[in-house]
């Protein structure tokens, strides 16, 4: 079946605030005791910590504070290091990727063998950082005989640097051409940053002390050479661990 749809093109959930995903692995400790712990009452929407706080990881819930605070900064459009961020931006569908035809979707061990292989849109497992687990998701379009989407998703391994307690996710997505960022976190978390000598833009969490993370990282980064983008999302990790992915990937 042809892919025509926008909804299917991006592979991406945009974030705003903190996903419920990121909520569910920052919230679970690596022990059972803290992940069969009865529900407390969390401090109200409107409570955000005191200028200047030092989290205190002691108390339930000393995290929501942190994310009301979040959720009450502007959500960022606009321009950074040379790329539009825009969550509101148009999806590009199956025939602006694929114009005429639009794409055809590869099967999941079709696709896993052509993303193993060297060429422009590869997500090799066997280089990614040690923080990154076993796969999880397998996605792929091509048009005509080339790769034009790629899709990865992996786990994040409890206790690995970077990374929540409970773990977290990663998704890898890789694509022709170089359209607006579709991704939503307040000025205050993006960064101008560069991975391996390409102008790049990454997304921190929202609060992070220690082994506890709450919130996403997010990178994109272009690649004027071979006309590929590439983002990643880490859900439940550090800005660190979506960097090391991205600077693994791109090569």
């Amino acid at each position: 079946m042809k892919l025509r749809k926008a909804g299917m093109v991006t592979g991406l959930v945009v974030a705003v605030g903190v996903s419920a995903f990121t909520i569910v692995y920052a919230t679970r400790g690596s022990d059972a005791v803290s992940q069969a712990q009865a529900p407390i009452e969390p401090p109200a929407k409107d409570v955000t910590p005191p200028p200047g706080a030092t989290p205190d990881t002691s108390k339930p819930f000393w995290h929501i504070p942190y994310i009301n605070q979040d959720e009450k900064r502007p959500i960022f459009v606009g321009t950074l290091n040379g790329y539009t961020i825009d969550p509101a931006a148009p999806e590009r569908t199956g025939l602006d990727v694929c114009p005429g035809t639009g794409l055809e979707p590869l099967h999941p061990s079709t696709a896993a063998a052509m993303l193993s292989a060297p060429g422009r849109l590869q997500i090799d497992a066997r280089v990614l950082p040690a923080s990154v687990g076993e796969a999880s998701l397998i996605d792929a379009f091509t048009c005509g005989a080339d790769l034009a989407i790629v899709i990865r998703g992996f786990h994040l391994k409890p206790g690995a640097e970077g990374v929540n307690e409970g773990g977290g996710s990663l998704q890898i997505f890789r694509s022709t051409g170089n359209g607006p960022v579709v991704w939503a976190a307040p000025q205050e978390r993006w960064k101008a940053i560069q991975v391996n000598g390409l102008p790049a833009i990454v997304s921190r969490p929202i609060v992070s002390v220690g082994t506890k993370v709450f919130g996403d990282c997010f990178v994109a980064v272009y690649e004027p050479r071979t006309d590929v983008k590439t983002t990643v999302w880490g859900a439940a990790a550090n800005e660190s661990v979506c960097l090391a992915v991205a600077e693994a990937v791109i090569q």
